[in-house]
């Protein structure tokens, strides 16, 4: 089944499973990790940067709030859900996203 998810282009891979903290500062990402919390939905972490990632990932899921910061800087935690695979790139919003 295909969804659209949220992208977050990063130099680290997650599984499945297991938990990673992040640091939240550029403004992009404040807004979309502000609508995966507020619709209590997913977003995919895909390995590289924005002109370059790999098109396979793993769907993510906001576990913890650990810090939230004056100037809207978050620390958060995520549990990776579900390998994912990019079937389509979108750049109609501040970040990126895709079907999957």
């Amino acid at each position: 089944m295909s969804e659209t998810l949220p992208l977050f282009p990063l130099g680290l891979v997650l599984l499945p499973g297991n938990h990673v903290p992040l640091h939240i500062f550029e403004d992009r990402y404040r807004v979309m990790i502000a609508e995966c919390v507020e619709n209590e939905s997913e977003f995919g972490i895909v390995f590289g940067t924005d002109a370059d990632f790999k098109p396979v990932g793993c769907a993510a899921r906001v576990t913890d709030i650990v810090n939230r910061f004056a100037d809207g800087r978050l620390n958060i935690v995520i549990t990776g859900t579900d390998r994912i695979r990019l079937i389509e790139r979108h750049n109609d919003k501040a970040y990126i996203s895709g079907i999957v």
